[in-house]
């Protein structure tokens, strides 16, 4: 969880910044200075030329003094020149650096607000997505009746042994990852038949396990996928695409935890189709999830372990030296109404038959 809040995302900050002087001008304020300097200074002299003139013979003396008094009209005549210079010196940066000073000031509390609900409301949004994970592993989860007896029996005999954990187990460091969301890969056609072509892919999602296993979520989608999915309902405008395609990658994102965290790198969903007609087509199991609401969105997947490509994949290579052991395939995504279409195409088939292997359920 941790992890995920320091993460970067695309959420844009909608924090607007204020200022009280918006239309502040260093030279201005420069020249303001300057001429209550130059105005104090005159009326200081006039002021005493005045008085020296005025005096009686007996204090005159005295007053010729004050008006000469050199010292004092030197700090004067620093501070005017300091002044001149400094309008001498301005320029777009120091213009920029004043300002920014001046914003900073005056929203330095706003800002600190607003970082911190940022942070309480990203964390709210891991926890109830790692919360979503867990509940559906533990939905799908099924143990046989043997296995659990003998899992039952290893866990107490490890207890009483009580005997301490291998230096293996204890020290399980994290696997140098070469790839991240945004960066793409290349599927090639012999290991991945479906796409007719070698392809240049997305990857839409990295997760890494506590035990080296790196799973890697990739947009396998055909063309013709694309455009089922596009059919379906909520494709009608932009922002209602908007609310569609989040429901998607969580779906992906929440398969891919799924493998990386089970022993037995398991995606934790039901298989999507009962009997894949075309094996050459798509030879991996293809797997459905969709929720359980009315016209629900399906969202199928595959799943392939890298060690299980051929040596002579091109694709194996590049991953094995990103770290990748594990690969989710996106392979569609359509509503209810769509759904006998997208099974069609997984099977190189005829609609019609689509209800057959699992299209409607």
């Amino acid at each position: 969880m941790i992890d995920g809040v320091y993460e970067e995302d695309d959420t844009s900050s909608s924090i607007e910044f204020e200022i009280s002087q918006p239309e502040y001008n260093p030279v201005r304020e420069n020249t303001d200075r300057l001429v209550k300097l130059l105005a104090n200074f005159s009326a200081l002299k006039s002021n005493e030329f005045d008085a020296m003139r005025e005096s009686k013979v007996g204090v005159r003396m005295e007053r010729v003094e004050d008006f000469f008094n050199y010292e004092r009209d030197l700090k004067w005549a620093n501070a005017i020149l300091d002044c001149v210079n400094e309008m001498k010196d301005l320029n777009e940066e120091s213009w920029a650096r004043k300002y920014t000073e001046i914003v900073f000031e005056e929203n330095c509390s706003n800002v600190q607000t607003f970082a911190k609900s940022m942070v309480e409301e990203k964390a709210k949004l891991i926890l109830e997505r790692e919360l979503r994970v867990l509940s559906e592993k533990f939905t799908t989860y099924k143990v046989a009746p043997e296995i659990a007896r003998n899992s039952l029996g290893k866990a107490t005999k490890k207890k009483r042994s009580n005997k301490p954990e291998s230096r293996a187990e204890e020290s399980s460091r994290p696997v140098e990852i070469g790839l991240k969301s945004g960066d793409v890969v290349e599927l090639d056609n012999e290991t991945f038949p479906w796409l007719k072509e070698d392809s240049i892919v997305n990857i839409l999602h990295i997760e890494q396990g506590n035990s080296g296993t790196v799973v890697a979520v990739v947009d396998a989608r055909t063309k013709e996928a694309k455009g089922i999915e596009h059919e379906m309902t909520g494709y009608e405008n932009n922002e209602k695409k908007q609310d569609i395609l989040p429901i998607i990658k969580e779906k992906l994102i929440m398969a891919a935890k799924c493998v990386a965290t089970s022993r037995n790198k398991s995606v934790g969903l039901p298989v999507g189709l009962k009997n894949n007609k075309s094996k050459e087509l798509y030879p991996f199991i293809i797997y459905a999830w969709k929720d359980r609401a009315h016209d629900a969105k399906r969202v199928y997947m595959s799943k392939v372990s890298v060690e299980n490509m051929s040596d002579k994949s091109e694709t194996k290579r590049s991953l094995q030296e990103t770290g990748v052991t594990e690969v989710i395939l996106f392979l569609g995504a359509c509503d209810k109404q769509n759904q006998k279409s997208l099974v069609a195409l997984f099977m190189d088939g005829d609609a019609r038959d689509a209800a057959k292997y699992g299209a409607g359920a």
